[in-house]
């Protein structure tokens, strides 16, 4: 087995073009529940954001399926709780941007969210993606 670290934000993480995470069958159902550890995720994301840190994710251990430095899938080993919670979050931030542009005009969302132009092109291009990220098997 090849052991190989590396550090990456979450963006990297998930916007690979071609990139799939697999649940593997002995991994435990998805079962975060929204006023337990979803609510602590959002508001540790928030208060990173207001003491302007980088929020920490934590580990997330990936197993390649292939060569280790070419694999495009991977079975996620640690990290399916916060990976799949990230992909939500995404996926509703994308949603909610969509919406709010259709019904109240693109500029109306940089007044109210404090959202840049790189800030929203990040967010859109993860959650494109998310929805086929995580493969149950």
């Amino acid at each position: 087995m090849q052991i190989k670290p590396s550090i990456t934000d979450l963006a990297s993480l998930l916007s690979g073009e071609e990139t799939k995470y697999r649940i593997p069958k002995y991994q435990r159902d998805y079962s975060w529940i929204y006023n337990e550890e979803v609510e602590e995720l959002w508001n540790d994301i928030l208060f990173s954001y207001r003491q302007e840190f980088e929020y920490f994710i934590g580990n997330v251990v990936l197993n390649a399926n292939g060569d280790i430095n070419s694999s495009t899938e991977f079975d996620v080993v640690d990290g399916q709780q916060r990976l799949t919670t990230f992909s939500i979050l995404f996926n509703v931030i994308f949603k909610y941007s969509d919406y709010f542009i259709k019904t109240r005009g693109e500029d109306t969302i940089y007044v109210n969210w404090d959202f840049n132009e790189n800030a929203r092109k990040t967010v859109n291009k993860i959650a494109k993606r998310v929805i086929d990220r995580l493969v149950y098997y």
